[in-house]
Order: C-alpha cells, then sequence, then structure tokens
C-alpha cells in the first residue's frame, strides 16, 4: 500500500473543517491534522511535517498570508506545498496576491466535492514528487558522503606510494577536473515539435546556433516552420543521420516507444561539432513532442583525452610492482562503483526535468485562467506603474473608452483620468502602502473626447522592488442619472 499524503488545515470554521475532514477521510489515501488558529498552525508545520497545507487567511490570531510566508521562508519549510481555501478573499487580485507570496495553489470556496478532491489529487501528485525528490536527494548525499570517507581513506594510503603513483593520481585528477568542466558547460538546444511538424517553440540556444550554422538539419530555426519536411528533405538528399532523427521522432509520436536517443556529428561554421539528440512526448497528448539537441563536442574530446591518458598509464602500470597492481585493481573496482553513481545521479536528474516540466505546464495553465478571468471582468482594468505609464488594460477598458490594447500602452494614466493632475496624483499613489486599496470617484475621458464619470477601486502591489497600481473603473453615469 502506498504511503498516505498528510495533509494539515489550518481553518477555526467548523463546518468548512468536517466538509474536508469527510471528504479526505472518505478518498482513504489522505491523512489529516487540524489546527484552528495561527499558532497553533505554526507549530504543527514543525512538528508534524505535512505534506500539504490547506490554509485559510482570516484566523482568530493571525492573516493566513503571513503564516506562507513564514513557511516559505523557513528553509526547513519552504519545500511544503501550500494552498490557501478561502471564501472570502477569492477575487483574481486576491488569488494573485496570494500566489505572489509563495502559495502553490488557491481554492476559492464555495467548491463541489469533486471540483475539491480533483484539486488536492493534483497537489497531492505535486507533493508526493518532490518528497520523492527530497528522498533521493538524502540518499544521494549519504551515499556521496560514504564514499567521500571511502575514498579519503585510500588517498591516504596512497600517498605512502611512490613518486610515481603521484604522478597517476594527478592525470586522473587532472581528467576529473576536465570531465566536470566539459559538464558545466554543456548547452541544449530545444524546440516543440508539433503532430503536423510544425515548430511550436524554440529555446534562444536553438535560434542562435541556427542563425551561426544555416542549412543544418537539426537546428532549424522558427522561420523554417516545419520541422519534419526540414529534415525529411535532409533524408532524401541521402543524409543518413536525418533518416535515423525522423524514424524515431515518429516512434516517439506515434507512441511506438516512449523516447528517442542518438549521437551524431554535423559540420558547422566552428568545425566539426558533436550532438546528442533527445526526443520526449510533450506530455499534453496533442501528439506534440520535446526535441532536445545538446552540444557534447567537449564530451567527446573529454573522451579522446581521457584514452590518451589511458595508454598513459598502462605503460606507467606495466613497470610496476606487483603491490602497486593491486592496488590499481582497487582503484578500477572504486571507479565502476562510481560509474555506478554517477549513472544513478544521471536517472534521479532526469526525473526531476520531468517533474519541473510538469510543474511548469501546470503553472502557465494557473497563469491563463487568471488572465481569462481578468479580461472577462465586467469592469474596466488598468495597470500602471509610479509615473503613470499603462503596463496592461483589460477587454472592458477597450470596449469603454474606444481605444485599442497597443493604443494604450503608448498612453498614461492621465489621458484618461480628468479628476486629477499627475503631481497630486504621484503624490497619492506614494501614499499608498502594498496591498492597500481605496475607493475613489473619477472622470475618463473617451477617445471620441466624451467624459462620464467613474468609481474606481485602487490597489498598490510591489513587484520586482517596483510599485504596480491596479484601478478597477466601473462607469457610474447611470447611478448618477437616478
Amino acid at each position: 500500500m502506498s504511503e498516505k499524503t498528510k495533509i494539515l488545515q489550518i481553518d477555526d470554521e467548523e463546518d468548512v473543517v468536517r466538509f474536508t475532514s469527510q471528504l479526505l477521510k472518505g478518498a482513504g489515501c489522505y491523512e489529516l491534522q487540524t489546527a484552528i488558529t495561527g499558532t497553533e498552525g505554526l507549530a504543527a508545520v514543525r512538528e508534524y511535517r505535512p505534506d500539504l497545507v490547506l490554509l485559510d487567511i482570516e484566523l482568530p490570531d493571525m492573516d493566513g498570508r503571513d503564516i506562507c510566508r513564514q513557511i516559505k521562508a523557513d528553509p526547513e519549510l519552504a519545500g511544503m506545498l501550500v494552498v490557501i481555501m478561502s471564501g472570502m478573499w477569492i477575487s483574481a487580485v486576491d488569488q494573485n496576491l496570494g500566489l505572489r507570496i509563495g502559495a502553490d495553489g488557491y481554492i476559492p470556496r464555495p467548491v463541489t466535492k469533486d471540483d475539491f478532491l480533483a484539486r488536492i489529487e493534483a497537489f497531492a501528485r505535486i507533493a508526493r514528487a518532490e518528497r520523492k525528490v527530497r528522498d533521493a536527494k538524502r540518499l544521494l548525499e549519504k551515499l556521496v558522503q560514504d564514499r567521500t570517507a571511502e575514498l579519503s581513506r585510500k588517498v591516504a594510503e596512497l600517498n605512502a606510494n611512490i613518486a610515481q603513483r603521484q604522478v597517476l593520481e594527478e592525470v586522473l585528477q587532472k581528467g576529473n577536473a576536465f570531465n566536470q568542466a566539459t559538464l558545466d558547460s554543456l548547452s541544449a538546444h530545444i524546440a516543440v515539435i508539433g503532430l503536423n511538424g510544425m515548430m511550436l517553440a524554440t529555446n534562444e540556444a536553438w535560434q542562435r546556433f541556427a542563425r551561426s550554422n544555416e542549412g543544418v538539419c537539426f537546428n532549424g530555426s522558427l522561420e523554417a516552420a516545419n520541422y519534419v519536411e526540414s529534415c525529411e528533405r535532409a533524408a532524401d538528399a541521402g543524409d543518413i543521420l536525418a533518416k535515423a532523427a525522423m524514424a524515431g521522432l515518429k516512434g516517439v509520436q506515434g507512441g511506438a516507444q516512449p523516447f528517442f536517443q542518438f549521437d551524431y556529428p554535423i559540420v558547422s561554421s566552428s568545425g566539426k561539432l558533436w550532438f546528442t539528440m533527445r526526443v520526449t512526448p510533450l506530455g499534453d497528448g496533442s501528439g506534440a513532442v520535446v526535441v532536445a539537441h545538446e552540444n557534447i563536442t567537449a564530451r567527446k574530446l573529454a573522451e579522446e583525452e581521457l584514452e590518451r591518458h589511458r595508454e598513459q598509464l598502462e605503460e606507467i602500470v606495466k613497470e610496476r610492482t606487483a603491490e602497486l597492481e593491486t592496488k590499481n585493481q582497487q582503484l578500477a573496482g572504486e571507479l565502476v562503483v562510481r560509474k555506478r553513481m554517477e549513472g544513478e545521479l544521471s536517472r534521479l536528474n532526469n526525473e526531476l526535468e520531468m517533474q519541473v516540466e510538469e510543474r511548469t505546464h501546470m503553472l502557465r495553465q494557473s497563469e491563463a485562467r487568471f488572465r481569462t478571468l481578468v479580461e472577462q471582468a465586467p469592469d474596466a482594468l488598468f495597470v500602471h506603474d509610479a509615473e503613470g505609464n499603462l503596463l496592461d488594460a483589460n477587454r472592458r477598458s477597450c470596449e469603454s473608452l474606444g481605444y485599442t490594447k497597443d493604443e494604450f500602452m503608448a498612453m498614461r494614466m492621465m489621458d484618461i483620468e480628468q479628476a486629477y493632475g499627475l503631481e497630486n496624483a504621484r503624490k497619492f499613489w506614494a501614499s499608498l502602502q502594498p496591498g492597500q486599496s481605496v475607493i475613489l470617484n473619477g472622470i475618463h475621458r473617451r477617445k471620441d473626447g466624451t467624459n462620464f464619470p467613474v468609481e474606481v477601486s485602487l490597489g498598490r502591489s510591489d513587484i520586482g522592488g517596483q510599485p504596480m497600481y491596479m484601478a478597477f473603473a466601473r462607469d457610474v453615469a447611470a447611478r448618477k442619472q437616478a
């Protein structure tokens, strides 16, 4: 039986706690603890060490968002998932603020049973994945610690060897340093290829390499729109590497194989380079795949250099005594263990990359949902900086004032607001505190020159140390006429 996901709910509303407890216990795969105050909740977080914290904002003794900040600021607790549940603070602005202070998710109430359980299961999957990563990291650190202690003992023994053995150790240390430098300098070229072969996205490394190496099949840019057609043309022209790449890519797209990888050389403007190509499913059910080309030229050169070192070492070993040969055999065994450890580390790193991709995809979906809420808002929304420069506006803003969004981006707030001067507005904006919001009456001017009264809800948020102001404006002309 798999281990249950540990959940801590910090909420003083009995009905909410009862609702949560009944659903989670009925699911059978969760272990639930509760706390009714912020102080009790923080103590339970440190003692119980849950995988997931369900956190209310309105608590008897403190603001739930302050609890979230404290958890995320503690290095020992920062890995816990914190999900805010609120029936009052449920606007898009409130949810965005909760996510910016470090919350990993937001569940507005009321919520249906099915929706609640589906959200909890999604967060639980993330929590279980992060728990596995932490456990694997601790295991790896223990293995490295044990191995380091053992290697230290061996080094102490080898220090007593003759000068030739010291030369051998220096050569090996240089080889290890070269390998590490090679790994640190690797940079992957990544593209997302749709089911029809079109390139949906590329990263900067891909595009930069494409610009400096035109005509190479595997590094096409977005301008060479269809990646598959480009490779097919190369294959038809007799390029066996392109043919192999196409077979692997189609195998992954068609579901015949879970992934594809192979190494290949190319001749670029920089000379002969070696790359490894990896193809994995995007994972969104669309049939798209992620294609990564990683420059392994340094690794190939390192392998050649290591081979030369090996030949030199063989000559040295032939001149050594039987005792030294025994020590060399022990060292060879140690190298085998080291390679196994490196293989395990590589596997764990690959798992972590896949988990990060999944987490990034979920965050992008959440960001898209937030943008949809803003665009569908009934009131006009304006976002501006401390100088009044407009940074964003929603669909309702365009409809009410008659400007396009591009026109808004070249305007200042004072081009719209007629009730206040720029200097007075600057002073008022500066007086607002982060998180504070006020209600103002103003007069907005449309593109056609007509004015109308508005009621403005203005709030301030600091992002990256810079104040940003979000204003929701409602047309109150009809109300004033009444």
